[in-house]
């Protein structure tokens, strides 16, 4: 069985602060608002990368990747965030990744803004805004390792923090009967299949969507399907798989229309939805 973690979380002004014992990282979580305040931290002018959150004008989570290093001005990561930064108007919290003793070098930066980048976008959770692929640097494989270790501790203190970018869209959390649980759509117009995952419900690659909306379909469901449209192709199929908050939503999205997702969402064995969660012997 895996060890846990124990995630020590300090607020103060509204800026949170994390650590982890045994591990020289520190994470804080800045609000585009409180800026200036971040300013009288002195750890934020250390080397270090960083995550711009927020949402694009067609409603898209996005994120951007960075890193700076410490200047002749002794500005550090902080001051970079401060600069001007293209196409991403939208963020408004960061998330800054530093050390208690500075010892992140401008090839360690490069490696894990490189991974970091390319870790978001193999997960495909956000919209990543930078203009291109980040660097990769030149490490010893040893120092690479390291390098990996401290990858794995941001995406544990992020995870935690509830901010999903580093976290593939489906099953990510240990496999339970309800997670490996596959349902599909019900009717013909649609042939739909979907999961439960620990944050939604995620309508998979290759599902085909009806190709109307009915007339009376609510402003939400043309609201995502406007949202999605780059990942629906000429025939009405996904090419990717699209996270939901709530059933009914994912069922709007699939059947063009106004649906109670408990009663769209049918097992194998036409149980829907709504009895698999609530009774026996279907909830083990």
């Amino acid at each position: 069985m895996a060890r846990g973690k124990n995630i020590n979380l300090y607020i103060k002004d509204g800026i949170s602060k994390c650590t982890i014992k045994n591990w020289i990282g520190v994470v804080y979580i800045v609000p585009r608002t409180l800026i200036d305040i971040g300013k009288q931290i002195d750890n934020l002018n250390r080397s270090g990368v960083y995550l711009l959150l927020g949402t694009t004008e067609k409603d898209e989570e996005a994120v951007y990747i960075g890193q700076a290093d410490v200047r002749k001005n002794e500005k550090g990561v902080l001051h970079r965030i401060l600069e001007p930064h293209k196409s991403i108007d939208y963020w408004t919290e960061s998330i800054i990744f530093t050390t208690v003793d500075n010892s992140l070098g401008a090839t360690e930066l490069n490696y894990l803004e490189y991974r970091l980048h390319e870790i978001a976008l193999d997960t495909d959770r956000c919209k990543v805004t930078n203009g291109g692929s980040p660097h990769k640097g030149s490490l010893p494989e040893e120092k690479e390792d390291e390098m990996e270790d401290f990858i794995d501790f941001i995406r544990l203190v992020v995870w935690a923090l509830g901010r999903k970018v580093f976290e593939p869209i489906v099953n990510r959390v240990p496999e339970s009967s309800i997670e490996d649980q596959i349902f599909h759509s019900r009717g013909k117009k649609a042939i739909a299949s979907a999961k439960l995952t620990d944050d939604g419900i995620v309508v998979l690659k290759g599902s085909r969507l009806t190709e109307g909306l009915t007339r009376s379909a609510p402003k939400q469901v043309k609201r995502l399907r406007g949202k999605y449209s780059d990942s629906i192709n000429n025939s009405f199929v996904l090419t990717k798989d699209i996270r939901f908050t709530s059933p009914s939503a994912a069922a709007g999205f699939v059947g063009g229309a106004s649906l109670n997702g408990n009663d769209y969402w049918v097992t194998d064995d036409g149980v829907t939805l709504g009895q698999y969660l609530t009774e026996e012997p279907y909830l083990k």
